[in-house]
């Protein structure tokens, strides 16, 4: 009995022993992480070896990145206005990542050609990404974002405003540079155009842009091997969008509102496809001197005058109910030197001379 009773009384203990050594796995304290003991600051980096550092402004920022060598990095940013003297210039393999739209913003306050760029655009970087944050040029910088040679780049929930020329440029600069994606990024109120993507980008993806109250063209295509979905334009002083001297791009779910020359204009679409073009009451500058959809035979740039190409799906003219009077010289112009075009599926509104011109 007495062996019975000590065996239960450290079967018992035993067990309490092993309730309370699985109590303790569950409540020790956790290690106590790096980002603990680092400098207060809005700014955080994580290098590709794992170590944080913050920084207490955006500038320290920006000087320490011009001083270190190409490295993986990944920069968050907290919500709040950042005033930059200097461009941020990024590195290969880097991504900055706010809070959003309008909850991070950069601000300019010194004369600069960009608020943000690669640090390379002569030779060239990869492996870019941007997203959640708005950029204020304040009529100081003259790019917002200035992307140059840049594969492999991801621009996304972004909006670049009030800069002196483009909100928002990419560009391979005549060498081909392939895999850009740009989602849900937005331009409005700059000296120039609005959105560009140009110049030997290829292989780009591009949907949800949307560009409103810029000096010149709203949404500027100027490369090949491409897709584009759901672009809008409305207000730009110039052109709503501008599809210039392309092959092998679709384009699909296209709107351009109220813009102040052509709705949409084409200069060479070759062997290209588009869907689901809307263009209405455009030509807000002259009234009567500017088409809502406009060919032009122009065939100047490197892959000529527009052919071979196909669209379906095109409502074109001002609906009255909701922009107002018509403004447009034509709904559709085709200039007559363009002879392999089709253009299936056309619904028009009122303008104010004939649906299709010569």
């Amino acid at each position: 009995m007495t062996g019975a009773i000590t065996f239960m009384r450290w079967a018992a203990l035993f067990g309490v022993a092993l309730v309370l050594a699985g109590c303790g796995r569950e409540e020790a304290p956790p290690v106590q992480d790096i980002e603990e003991a680092a400098r207060p600051g809005p700014v955080l980096v994580v290098t590709g070896e794992g170590e944080r550092l913050r920084f207490a402004s955006f500038n320290a920022l920006v000087s320490w990145l011009d001083g270190i060598e190409d490295q993986p990095l990944a920069i968050t940013l907290a919500p709040g206005e950042y005033r930059l003297r200097a461009p941020l210039r990024l590195p290969s393999r880097s991504s900055l990542t706010g809070s959003g739209q309008g909850v991070t913003v950069l601000i300019a306050r010194e004369n600069m050609d960009s608020v943000v760029a690669n640090r390379d655009p002569e030779g060239g970087n990869s492996a870019i990404t941007l997203s959640g944050f708005s950029v204020d040029c304040t009529r100081r910088a003259r790019h917002g974002l200035l992307l140059i040679r840049t594969s492999a780049l991801h621009i996304e929930r972004v909006e670049a405003r009030r800069c002196r020329d483009t909100g928002v440029r990419v560009s391979g600069h005549g060498e081909i540079t392939r895999g850009t994606v740009l989602e849900a990024v937005s331009a409005h109120n700059n000296d120039g155009h609005g959105i560009v993507i140009m110049w030997a980008t290829r292989n780009a993806r591009y949907s949800n842009l949307y560009a409103s109250g810029n000096g010149q063209t709203g949404i500027v295509i100027d490369h090949s091997e491409g897709s584009a979905v759901n672009l809008q334009a409305d207000g730009n002083r110039q052109d709503g969008i501008f599809i210039r001297n392309v092959f092998a791009v679709t384009a699909t779910n296209l709107v351009a509102t109220r813009n102040g020359r052509h709705g949409i204009y084409v200069q060479g679409m070759v062997a290209s496809a588009g869907a689901s073009w809307t263009a209405q009451g455009n030509s807000r500058s002259e009234a009567g001197a500017h088409d809502e959809l406009h060919f032009t035979a122009d065939d100047t740039l490197s892959y000529g005058r527009t052919r071979n190409s196909v669209i379906h799906g095109v409502v074109l003219g001002a609906y009255i109910n909701g922009l107002g009077e018509p403004t447009a010289r034509h709904g559709l112009y085709i200039a007559p030197e363009i002879t392999a075009l089709e253009i299936a599926g056309l619904a028009f509104e009122p303008v104010l001379d004939t649906p299709q011109g010569p």
